[in-house]
C-alpha cells in the first residue's frame, strides 16, 4: 500500500501533460491553494489512483487487525 500511495502520479489541473506526485507537488498545492476546484480536482484524481488500487490491501490488513484483537 505504502509503494501504490507514494507513487501515484496524476495530471495536474490546468496542464494534463504533466505530472504530479504526492511529495512536494500535492503537498505544496493542498497547502497553498485557496481554489475550492482545484482542491476537489486533486482530491478526488488522487483518491481515483491510489484508493481503487489499495482497497484489496487495505481489506486484508483490516482483517488481520480484527484477527490479532480477537
Amino acid at each position: 500500500m505504502n509503494k501504490i500511495y507514494s507513487t501515484a502520479k496524476i495530471p495536474a489541473y490546468k496542464n494534463p501533460k504533466k505530472l504530479l506526485s504526492l511529495e512536494p507537488d500535492l503537498s505544496e498545492i493542498f497547502a497553498s491553494s485557496r481554489d475550492p476546484k482545484e482542491l476537489e480536482y486533486y482530491w478526488n484524481e488522487w483518491r481515483l489512483q491510489t484508493g481503487s488500487k489499495m482497497r484489496n490491501d487495505f481489506l486484508v490488513v483490516l482483517e488481520l487487525i480484527n484477527e490479532a484483537a480477537r
